[in-house]
């Protein structure tokens, strides 16, 4: 009997010890995460008219500017610390009868109200600096134009280009 105990027993043992044997596999995995950058309207502001109901007044160019148009809200992402610029076509407004610079636009960010953006002509002028990673971080704009008497009367037309870069 005692024989038979033994064996049981050293069976229940032999048999765990198996149990704990073990093989082990490695696994060098490599991921690479490319920079991940979008900028896109999330509300309007891929076109601004001030023509109409919303053109310019006679008030606006006794006062020399005409500002809080409004110029959408801009949503952003990036994995990474990123920057935004924002340039004009030309130097000159297009259409109108006369000319008109287009470094009399400034642009204000977040309705912080202070236009401290002024557009310079085909330079880009960064309005957004070391921002750090985000995911559809929203960003109000909204411009100001300077007038004065010596603009003649028309339309006046150019296009922003908004950038992100990752820094």
């Amino acid at each position: 009997m005692k024989k038979l105990i033994t064996m049981i027993a050293m069976t229940i043992l032999l048999g765990s010890t198996s149990a704990l044997a073990a093989t082990t596999l490695t696994v060098d995995m490599d991921v690479e995460v490319p920079q991940a950058i979008n900028l896109q309207w999330a509300v309007s502001g891929a076109s601004v008219q001030l023509t109409g109901a919303s053109a310019v007044t006679t008030a606006d160019v006794i006062l020399g500017y005409k500002e809080a148009i409004d110029g959408g809200i801009m949503k952003t992402s990036a994995n990474d610390a990123f920057d935004i610029t924002v340039e004009t076509s030309d130097n000159l407004f297009i259409g109108g009868s006369g000319t008109k610079s287009t470094s009399e636009l400034f642009l204000d960010l977040d309705g912080a109200g202070t236009y401290v953006h002024q557009l310079n002509g085909t330079n880009a002028v960064t309005i957004i600096d070391e921002q750090p990673a985000a995911t559809n971080e929203l960003h109000s704009v909204n411009y100001k134009l300077l007038l004065n008497a010596s603009d003649t009367p028309g339309i006046y037309a150019t296009d922003l280009t908004y950038t992100i870069l990752i820094d």
